[in-house]
């Protein structure tokens, strides 16, 4: 039985997928004892040529330690402050003087638009679970059950090569699909798209956005949100009804074909 409502909501859910260091000085304490012309006042003469030396060599000592607060004064002066990270990551300058430029700094890894994928991992899910409707046949009333299908596939996306990039988005992406299960495309019969492209805006760290390309309008149009499952796996989950008359049933009025759900994923790659 042809349902061209269900064929044309269908495949448009499936073509969706297209020290501060401080130093203190010492200075010694250097006690001299006048010298006596008297031999017998201190020992002698020869005693106070030995305090003149000693005098001299804690004059000495005292230089030493002066040169030894020097040395920590300069000590000081070699002290520098390390740059701050880079944190203007898409400016094309070092900013911290490392030798390394906006997504080139391991500082920027987290800050956007570096901590963005420039490849990323897709995975498509079409179900539809078939009604039970009524249909005229010969002018007789009959209960017509409308077939279930399911559509897996997956998809690793890298930048666009056929089609335009999305000019809203951070960053678009397009790659081969491979179908694990493929029942929708007989039921409706037409044939899933070989590829799919997305363009997505990274809100958060919690959300993606997500775009697809109209076919029919060339424009890219939002399908809503996808929200990180706490694995950097972004999910996004849609169900609906269709509903229509089909044109060989000739029943009055439009019926609930069934209920369609999509989920796509998205993750970095």
């Amino acid at each position: 039985m042809t349902r061209t409502a269900l064929l044309t909501l269908l495949a448009a859910a499936v073509m969706a997928g297209c020290y501060d260091v401080q130093f203190g000085g010492n200075t010694d304490e250097v006690n001299l004892v006048p010298g006596d012309d008297d031999d017998d006042a201190f020992g002698g003469d020869d005693d106070d040529a030995s305090d003149d030396d000693d005098a001299s060599s804690d004059d000495d000592d005292a230089s030493d330690d002066d040169d030894a607060t020097d040395d920590d004064d300069l000590s000081d002066d070699d002290d520098t402050t390390p740059p701050p990270p880079e944190t203007d990551c898409s400016d094309g300058l070092d900013n911290d003087g490392d030798g390394l430029r906006d997504c080139e700094d391991p500082d920027c890894d987290l800050i956007a638009p570096c901590d963005q994928p420039t490849a990323i991992f897709h995975t498509g899910n079409v179900v539809f679970n078939g009604s039970e409707i009524e249909c005229y046949v010969a002018g007789w009333p009959f209960d017509v059950d409308v077939d279930d299908c399911q559509t897996t596939y997956s998809s690793s996306m890298g930048a666009p090569t056929t089609v335009p990039a999305c000019a809203v988005c951070d960053a678009t992406f397009e790659g081969p699909n491979s179908y694990s299960v493929d029942s929708c495309a007989s039921l409706i019969g037409q044939a899933s798209p070989t590829s799919g492209a997305f363009g997505l805006i990274f809100t958060s760290t919690s959300q993606w956005e997500f775009y697809a390309r109209n076919e029919d309008t060339g424009q890219w149009e939002s399908g809503g949100f996808a929200v990180n499952d706490g694995s950097g796996t972004y999910t996004f989950t849609a169900s609906d009804t269709v509903s229509g008359s089909p044109p060989d049933c000739d029943w009055p009025t439009d019926q609930t074909l069934g209920t369609i759900t999509l989920t796509l994923t998205f993750a970095a790659n």
